[in-house]
């Protein structure tokens, strides 16, 4: 039996390319997303602008956030902004199209019509949720040591170990930048302590 070379490969829905870009996945969401936008725009003048949002979450929404961040594991939410060009404007025109304003309006104020999440804030809510979840031992074992307090690294107080933040590690490439121990413990560290102390995941 003899194996074949693949550039990619399709697994739980993920395509998974040899060089781990994510370019291949952008494209294929990209193209499903255009599609639900199409479905949007021929029903948008027979619904109410309710049951339009209610489409978005159905049709567009589970598309932006699957396999976003799998488990903190650098999925294709981490990937380069250049790569995700193209899918950047897609919810626009989504949002756009529901509210019947046009597409060179505000995003601000098709955002707060909508009351829909950016795509970048979208990736910023996911990892939150699992510093959170980390935060409160509330993830498998295997994520147990995979950051650690800054207490831990000082034997003095510091501002942030006052804060209970999470040390930042050495990212010397983009690579590292974009992993979730050098983003995650970065944005967590960004938080007001009342945000994580008050808030509550079911």
């Amino acid at each position: 039996m003899s194996l074949n070379e693949k550039d990619n490969i399709r697994y739980l829905g993920i395509t998974l390319d040899k060089n781990l870009n994510w370019k291949k996945h952008i494209q294929s969401i990209s193209k499903k997303i255009k599609r639900s936008i199409g479905i949007l725009s021929k029903t948008r003048y027979y619904v109410n602008f309710e049951i339009l949002i209610s489409l978005y979450y159905s049709i567009v929404y589970p598309l932006l956030t699957y396999g976003l961040l799998t488990h903190g594991l650098v999925t294709w939410g981490n990937s380069y902004p250049t790569n995700m060009k193209h899918l950047f404007a897609l919810p626009k025109r989504a949002l756009s199209i529901i509210t019947f304003l046009p597409l060179d309006k505000d995003s601000s104020l098709l955002l707060k019509l909508t009351k829909i999440l950016k795509f970048f804030d979208l990736i910023k809510f996911q990892t939150s949720i699992f510093m959170y979840k980390f935060h409160n031992n509330q993830l498998p074992t295997v994520f147990a040591n995979y950051f650690y307090k800054t207490a831990m690294k000082h034997s003095y107080e510091t501002r942030l170990s006052t804060k209970k933040a999470y040390a930042i590690p050495e990212a010397r490439t983009n690579y590292g930048i974009l992993n979730i121990k050098f983003s995650g413990a970065k944005l967590w560290n960004s938080l007001d302590i009342e945000i994580y102390t008050s808030f509550k995941i079911i």
